[in-house]
């Protein structure tokens, strides 16, 4: 009797060491799987700060480039205003300097004219 006692303690030693060893082995395999989960959202996390400010960069370029642009067009239409004022101011001068010319030439004319025509003009 006492031998039967002592094989059925062996036996259920044996059973709760296969236990506990089976036990150790879930959460083993628990613990590596949650740190498997936690490396990917891990990286998952980096990948999208990545995205996000890559994202970021290329709208400040393109707001950058648009600023640009907008500069660069600004600054040729205001050349442009001024070439064109200064191209009418010009043509404004050439036709006051015409009128002038025709203006004086008139008056030369109409001298020379009456002074002929004056009794006491010498010839």
């Amino acid at each position: 009797d006492a031998k039967a006692k002592m094989d059925e303690a062996a036996a259920t030693s044996r059973r709760n060491k296969k236990k506990k060893k089976k036990e150790r082995e879930r959460q083993q395999k628990l613990e590596e799987e949650r740190q498997k989960k936690e490396k990917e959202e891990k990286e998952a996390a980096e990948l999208e700060q990545k995205r996000l400010k890559e994202e970021k960069e290329r709208r400040d370029q393109e707001e950058k480039t648009r600023v640009e642009q907008e500069k660069e067009m600004r600054d040729a239409t205001e050349k442009a205003v001024r070439v064109a004022a200064k191209r009418k101011e010009k043509e404004k001068r050439e036709r006051e300097k015409v009128t002038r010319e025709k203006k004086y030439a008139a008056q030369q004319q109409h001298h020379q004219t009456s002074s002929r025509n004056h009794p006491n003009s010498t010839p």
